[in-house]
């Protein structure tokens, strides 16, 4: 099997939901795999040219979404954006700057002529609670109407975008859902085109928890953060998943790469490893997507501006743009993508694994659960460490070819031919790599 070397750089919105409540497609009816990469303070950090080259580059390495803020974090209310304009007059986000968000929507009309969709956080969520930001709310639930109809009527039409409430808060109480509720019902409001829209929460935590009965929430989005390693972030998509009414979920913030653990370096940094299989298993487990994240790039470290709470990285944003994490992301979306037409879902786990979080996998099949008439099965291995037996008996045939995919290349390697049957014995392993996919196909 050779996988297709050219991803579909241009997908038109506006993106989505299937029927079916768990994918997500474009304009045209094709398959949307979400390969998001997270740069918050894109509108208020880069210049056009800057800007210009950060998405040029992105787009190149197969991202497809970009997440970024209109009222940013740290602090859209101490300092103006890097053009110098404010993003609102008087402190007050019922009175938003028309020629900030003239830059804004300059950004937005880059990230379209080179094919990504901008997910647009309209605000922060230490405006509407301010927790470890400290502090005044600046949010009531009239002032949030009132900016969600501008940014609604402002770049509602855009065919672009996507909506992201939230902005890294739970929602601690009724007085805030009805902020988050008001801003959201505003921009319903006054888009002319019907945009998908999410709600973004703070770590180990899911939209999901909070709001999601809300009629205008169409997808939810965990975050798994950057307080721990290994964390299971399988478990919340699958329990997510599992709710009434469906709806799609992924995980908006996975742990940044080149990020502190739990924001402290001498706990180590996250690495291209630890990004691999925090993505994959939000993948493997039924995600619609999932969104990247550098430790310089969500905030445009450089010396311009002050490091961001205890997200210091080893290098600028510049540098950032080229760590191995990045690309891997686009060889996880051209995998989704050779397999689109499939409809794949999560299956549990088909082969001898350990329970330790470092090896636990997941595996998506087609076909229908419980039932032996998978014409594939993909199995996403943290570690390889010995020849696992697999549980094949699900597959459709009694031959299969098994592949071998490597997340850090985006290559492929035979990995034999085999019977069906309930313990298949792996015949070899590659001798390099940490994690790999495996890649079952009927013959």
């Amino acid at each position: 099997m050779q996988l297709e070397t050219i991803m579909r750089q241009s997908q038109p919105g506006p993106i989505r939901v299937t029927d079916q409540q768990y994918r997500l497609l474009d304009a045209n009816g094709d398959y949307f795999f979400w390969c998001g990469d997270t740069a918050w303070n894109l509108f208020a950090s880069l210049d056009l040219d800057e800007a210009r080259r950060f998405l040029t580059l992105r787009a190149q390495q197969g991202f497809n979404v970009i997440q970024a803020v209109g009222y940013f974090e740290h602090d859209c209310r101490k300092r103006p954006a890097h053009m110098g304009q404010w993003a609102m007059h008087d402190q007050d986000p019922a009175k938003p700057n028309d020629a900030y968000f003239d830059h804004v929507e300059k950004v937005m009309n880059i990230a379209d002529s080179v094919g990504l969709h901008i997910a647009f956080v309209p605000t922060w969520g230490h405006l509407v609670s301010p927790m470890w930001a400290g502090g005044d709310p600046l949010f009531t639930a009239e002032k949030a109407r009132i900016y969600g109809e501008y940014v609604g009527k402002r770049f509602g039409g855009r065919k672009n975008l996507i909506w992201v409430n939230g902005g890294d808060r739970p929602v601690n109480s009724v007085a805030e859902l009805e902020i988050w509720r008001n801003l959201a019902q505003g921009i319903r409001s006054t888009e002319s085109i019907r945009h998908l829209m999410t709600f973004h929460t703070c770590g180990f935590r899911c939209s999901s928890e909070f709001v999601h009965d809300e009629p205008w929430l169409d997808m939810n989005m965990q975050q798994s953060g950057h307080g721990r390693l290994l964390d299971r972030v399988d478990q919340r998509i699958a329990n997510t998943l599992s709710l009434t009414p469906a709806k799609p979920v992924l995980d908006g913030e996975i742990c940044y790469e080149d990020h502190p653990v739990s924001f402290r370096a001498a706990n180590g940094r996250f690495g291209a490893w630890d990004v691999r299989v925090a993505a994959y298993r939000c993948v493997f487990s039924g995600g619609c997507g999932v969104t990247y994240g550098a430790s310089a790039i969500w905030q445009f470290f450089s010396d311009r501006y002050p490091v961001i709470m205890g997200s210091v990285p080893s290098m600028d944003w510049k540098q950032s743009m080229y760590l191995p994490g990045a690309a891997q992301m686009g060889y996880l979306r051209q995998l989704m993508e050779r397999f689109a037409d499939k409809s794949l879902h999560p299956c549990g786990s088909i082969y001898n694994q350990s329970d330790y979080d470092g090896e636990a996998a997941c595996t998506l099949r087609d076909g229908t659960i419980g039932e032996p008439n998978a014409l594939c099965m993909l199995a996403y291995l943290p570690v390889v460490s010995h020849l696992y037996q697999f549980d094949l008996s699900q597959m459709g045939r009694d031959e299969i070819c098994a592949t071998f995919f490597d997340p850090r290349t985006g290559k492929t390697e035979p990995a034999g031919v085999y019977q069906r049957g309930k313990q298949v014995q792996l015949k070899a392993m590659p001798h390099h790599g940490r994690d790999w996919v495996l890649i079952f196909e009927v013959l």
